[in-house]
This record gives C-alpha cells, sequence and structure tokens, in this order.
C-alpha cells in the first residue's frame, strides 16, 4: 500500500555505481573496462511512503569484453634485398601482425611507392608490378597495415626493399667490323682478326658464332685464325660473327667481313713466232723468228732467250725463251729446234776477166784464172 517512495544500492561496488532513488535507473560512474573489471556486484532495496525497506537482492552486472585494440605490425621494416631483374611474381615482403583478440581480417599497402607494388590482402604477400631493375630504381619505400575482424586498423609501418646490382650489361666489342684486307695465296694459320671488347665485371671468353664461315676459321684465345690460304678466284671475302662473354654471363656480339685481295698469280704465256723445228742447209744464213709473251695484267714483258745457232756448222740446235711478269711468275719456257743440214750445194767457179780473149800473134799471154766461191 501506498507505493514506492525511493530506490537504493549498496554492496561490495555501490561505489562504483549511482542511483536515481526515484527512478530506480542505476549507472555506472565510471566507463567500463573489462579489462580492468570485468564485474560489479551490488544490492538494490526499495522503501515504501511508510518508510518500510525491502530486503536486499544481490545483483550481478557483467562486462562484455570488445575488440578495442588495433593490430600491431610484426614484419620487420626492411624488406630482404631483392636482385634486379627479379620476375615479377616473386613475393618481396610478407606482411604479419598480431591481434589480441578477433584476429587479423586484412592485409594493405601505402605509402610513396605502392603504386608500383601489389598485395594479397588475405595473406599479406607483397610483390612487384614490375621487374626490378636497380639503374632505373634502386629503392623503394611504401608503409603496411593490418585491419582486424573489429575493423580496426594498425599504425602503418613504413619499410623499404632495396635492388641489388646485378651485371646485366654485355660487354662492348670495340674491335672492327672490318678485318685487315689480306692478299689470298696467304695467311694459312695466321691471326687475320683479334676480338677486341671491355667490360666492367671483365671478359671470360671470346667465341665465333655458329653462322658464315665459320667452318674455316678456328679461335686461339681473342685471336681469328684462317684454316688454309685464300684464293681470290674462289672466295673474295669471309663472313664470320664473333662474341664476347663476361663473368655474369652476358654476350655480345659484332659481325665481322674479312677482304681477300686479288694477287696477280698467272705466269706469262709465250707462243713461238714461226714453226719448229727450222731446218737449214749448211752455209745458208740463220734469223731467229723468236716468241712472243702474252699476260693478264702486264701488258708488255720482256723475252729472255739462250742458245745459238751456227749455220755453217752441220748439226742440232735448241733455242730457249723465258718470261716473267712484274708480280714474279714465271713462264713456262717455250724451246725451239733448228737443224742444220749437210751441204749439197756444189761451189760455183766464176771467170776472172773477159772470155774469150784475142790477143795478136807474138804477144805475150798471162791467164788471168778464175776463183771459186762455196756456201761453207
Amino acid at each position: 500500500m501506498g507505493g514506492i517512495a525511493s530506490y537504493a544500492i549498496g554492496g561490495d561496488d555501490a561505489s562504483h555505481l549511482s542511483v536515481n532513488s526515484q527512478t530506480g535507473d542505476v549507472t555506472l560512474k565510471v566507463k567500463s573496462d573489462f579489462e580492468h573489471k570485468p564485474k560489479y556486484s551490488f544490492t538494490v532495496t526499495a522503501t515504501d511512503n511508510a518508510d518500510k525497506t525491502s530486503d536486499a537482492k544481490a545483483v550481478t552486472l557483467l562486462i562484455t569484453n570488445i575488440d578495442e585494440e588495433k593490430p600491431e605490425i610484426t614484419s620487420e621494416a626492411k624488406a630482404a634485398d631483392l636482385d634486379e631483374n627479379s620476375v615479377i611474381s616473386k613475393v618481396v615482403y610478407i606482411i604479419t601482425a598480431k591481434d589480441d583478440m578477433g584476429g587479423i581480417a586484412s592485409y594493405a599497402i601505402g605509402g610513396d611507392d605502392a603504386s608500383h607494388l601489389s598485395v594479397n590482402s588475405q595473406t599479406g604477400d607483397v610483390t612487384l608490378k614490375v621487374k626490378s631493375d636497380f639503374e632505373h630504381k634502386p629503392k623503394y619505400s611504401f608503409t603496411v597495415t593490418a585491419t582486424d575482424n573489429a575493423d580496426k586498423t594498425s599504425d602503418a609501418k613504413a619499410v623499404t626493399l632495396l635492388i641489388t646490382d646485378v651485371d646485366d650489361t654485355a660487354p662492348t666489342i670495340t674491335s672492327s667490323t672490318k678485318a685487315k684486307d689480306l692478299a689470298e695465296n696467304s695467311g694459312k694459320g695466321k691471326t687475320v682478326y683479334t676480338i677486341i671488347a671491355n667490360d666492367p665485371g671483365g671478359i671470360k671468353s671470346y667465341a665465333i658464332k655458329a653462322t658464315g664461315d665459320v667452318d674455316l676459321l678456328t679461335l686461339d684465345g681473342d685471336k681469328v685464325i684462317l684454316k688454309d690460304n685464300p684464293d681470290y678466284e674462289v672466295k673474295k671475302s669471309y663472313s664470320f660473327t664473333v662474341t664476347a662473354t663476361d663473368s655474369a654471363n652476358n654476350t655480345s656480339e659484332k659481325a665481322v667481313t674479312l677482304l681477300i685481295t686479288d694477287v696477280d698469280d698467272t705466269a706469262p704465256v709465250i707462243a713461238l713466232v714461226g714453226k719448229s723445228p727450222i731446218t737449214l742447209e749448211a752455209g745458208n744464213s740463220f734469223t731467229d723468228p723468236g716468241a712472243k709473251v702474252t699476260d693478264a695484267v702486264d701488258s708488255e714483258r720482256t723475252i729472255t732467250g739462250t742458245g745459238t745457232v751456227d749455220p755453217k756448222k752441220v748439226g742440232t740446235y735448241t733455242l730457249t725463251y723465258n718470261a716473267s711478269d712484274a708480280a714474279g711468275n714465271a713462264a713456262t719456257a717455250v724451246t725451239r729446234t733448228v737443224i742444220v743440214s749437210k751441204d749439197t750445194t756444189a761451189p760455183v767457179i766464176a771467170l776472172v776477166g773477159k772470155s774469150p780473149i784475142t790477143l795478136e800473134a807474138g804477144n805475150s799471154f798471162t791467164d788471168p784464172g778464175a776463183k771459186v766461191t762455196d756456201a761453207v
């Protein structure tokens, strides 16, 4: 009867609480904190208008734990150094984080170079979108964050990824694309070209590429050598490609041409003027008709002859003709046989003076005689 006049609280934790004595509303005086105080215990009473107070009733208030802590990034601030030219799909960094409750829901990246990177939001794997190139970009700077299931995001952690320089530059071949011209009929076993190249890391090896006239050449270190003497009329030039490889196995190549120069290696040709053998009777005169010479290069050549003919003496005579050109090519000698045969012509007698001779009787007479001539 009479209704409730007021409400009150008591018990162990009454000091942490307030009550509206008219409405009975109980409120906490401080912010609830599960980690500090997970439970409150208190009693409640009611007093009527006759000033009668109810028995105290024990009440328990439980504080539920809410994830109010953001995750913490545990992965390092520096990624492992990455060699340039690594494949794009290679994982360059893995985001790891811890969270007191609820677990990690996703990972993300940001910062200056985030546009060059991709992240798997579920695993935290970070990969480069482009092929690493030390000469173009030696360092990547980015931030990583983790978000938990309560949608709380960690503080951003700055990460640095350094790109290491790798020797990816091929040697530079500085020797010419043209070997020194070589005269035909020379050069077998000799150096016709020397490969010259430079590289910061040094040259490991030289080679002749398996193209062109490689089968006609050999290589000794950096020296290109001809296997056989060249012949201009058969092959006027050689084409080959040389390579240089550095210690990082970067290889460069250069096409080379070797020109063969024509050399006069054709001997003159001698031809007799007139017939051979020539036969004449002893006592007749003899004039050598000679020979003529032709040459592919030299228009005028001198013929030298050896041997003599005695037209008064029976016998067989040999005349030999020789010639050589300006290049020293000697012609094949040509010979002419001259046969001086036995004298078959009788002597010729001619009177000295006139005939007949008339003189008067009693005069003296002296015979003027005669003279004789013979070819031999």
